[in-house]
């Protein structure tokens, strides 16, 4: 389950009715005598993990409840810095798996994980040692998601910058590969998302090989230890690439067509059934994509149809059950000039970002089985705010917001 969001200003929205103002309750997570953070995920049970600035050096933190702890470095790192975090996973409280990155006593970032009830020194996410632990090791790593048990996914560097897909279990003790079939490169395919089944399966992109002309191929990993499969790409499209895989199997990643279209589409467990997205609100849309997959199914989707304004993307929603091929747009709150949803937890609630004419940008939620965006206001008082997670099951949302000052706060708040 992807819980992680790209880092980045957002700024992608449309034009909307009234909605009426509301009471927040945000909370401002930054730890005491920090004045920049910005919360990076946050789960179900409301612990945040954040990044900040310490003398301008970038530092980790956990929020548990209501309680701000750094997370420490690797131990050869000088001066404990940096490190960085990306997510954590669903677990109960004080049980969380945190995901992210350290910088080790060579300067090279490494990818490691703390225990959220005892975090002291990271375990390192190893490289992948190779055979005989000689031939094909890596000297770097990098995670690109985890999941409910603990286990995290992501490659395995080696000294001439290929990428191994392999994937860590909870207790951090080297790298194993991800299969490829037989005969078959696994060479810089990078898995992008592993779900929280009990027997979890993966999804990734590997570059073309022989016959695909270099385009991307979208591949499954049904389980950690057997090879991928290739995704079949729907009729008419030059390849695909993949997103997320949900809890149940279900697939969502975008096709490519021609040119210069892509919709999104959906593929059934195993990678079956795939559906296409190329009509919102009954009208044929230039682009599509998908921006969340939520357990049940739902997605959450932007597009670009032949009257978006100055052809910015507006978000939408789909839900491809009984083969479903159209999406519902999402009406934004007076004054937007764009905007996107960028996540969805699995009660149906969405949230995302809008920016206003005046060009600040604001965070939005929209309540479950609503069509209507509620703007989430600027919790620290200053004129923009974004908002960067959504807890799995939508309890919680977590971005930052500017003060009057312009310092950056990590806020989070139960999502109304």
């Amino acid at each position: 389950m992807k819980r992680y969001l790209k880092n980045g200003r957002m700024i992608i929205l449309v034009v909307v009715n009234f909605i009426p103002l509301r009471t927040y309750a945000w909370t401002d997570d930054n730890p005491p005598s920090v004045s920049q953070c910005v919360a990076a995920d946050v789960n179900d049970v409301g612990t945040v993990v954040e990044n900040c600035k310490i003398s301008n050096m970038s530092v980790a933190f956990v929020v548990i409840s209501g309680a701000a702890i750094q997370l420490a470095s690797l131990p050869g790192t000088a001066g404990g810095v940096p490190c960085s975090v990306n997510m954590t996973n669903n677990a109960a409280v004080g049980r969380e798996t945190i995901v992210g990155a350290c910088r080790d006593a060579n300067n090279v970032f490494q990818a490691v994980s703390w225990f959220s009830g005892s975090p002291g020194a990271p375990i390192q996410l190893r490289p992948y040692a190779g055979l005989l632990g000689i031939i094909g090791g890596g000297v770097k790593t990098r995670a690109t998601g985890g999941n409910l048990q603990g286990i995290v996914i992501g490659e395995s560097v080696d000294g001439n910058g290929t990428g191994l897909p392999v994937f860590w279990t909870a207790d951090g003790n080297g790298a194993t590969p991800l299969g490829a079939p037989l005969l078959v490169p696994q060479a810089n395919c990078i898995p992008i998302d592993i779900n929280d089944a009990k027997a979890p399966s993966v999804v990734g992109n590997c570059p073309g090989g022989g016959g695909s002309g270099g385009r991307n191929t979208a591949v499954l990993w049904m389980s950690l230890s057997g090879p991928y499969s290739a995704l079949p790409v729907p009729n008419g499209a030059s390849y695909c690439r993949i997103d997320q895989i949900d809890l149940a199997g279900s697939i969502l990643g975008e096709c490519i067509y021609g040119i210069d279209t892509h919709w999104a589409a959906v593929w059934g467990v195993g990678g079956s059934g795939s559906m296409v997205l190329q009509t919102v609100n009954g009208n044929q849309a230039l682009r599509t994509g998908g921006t969340a997959l939520n357990d049940t199914g739902l997605v959450a989707v932007k597009f670009l149809g032949s009257q978006s304004h100055a052809g910015m993307y507006e978000p939408a929603i789909w839900d491809p059950a009984d083969g479903n091929i159209n999406a519902l747009p999402i009406t934004l709150p007076p004054g937007a000039s764009h905007g996107t949803i960028a996540g969805l937890g699995n009660n149906g609630t969405m949230v995302g970002n809008y920016e206003t004419a005046a060009g600040t940008v604001h965070p939005i939620h929209v309540a479950s089985g609503s069509l209507a965006a509620a703007d989430d206001g600027t919790p620290a008082g200053g004129q923009n705010a974004v908002v960067r997670a959504c807890s799995i099951g939508g309890q919680f949302e977590a971005g930052a917001a500017e003060d009057s000052n312009g310092a950056v706060h990590a806020e989070v708040q139960p999502i109304p």
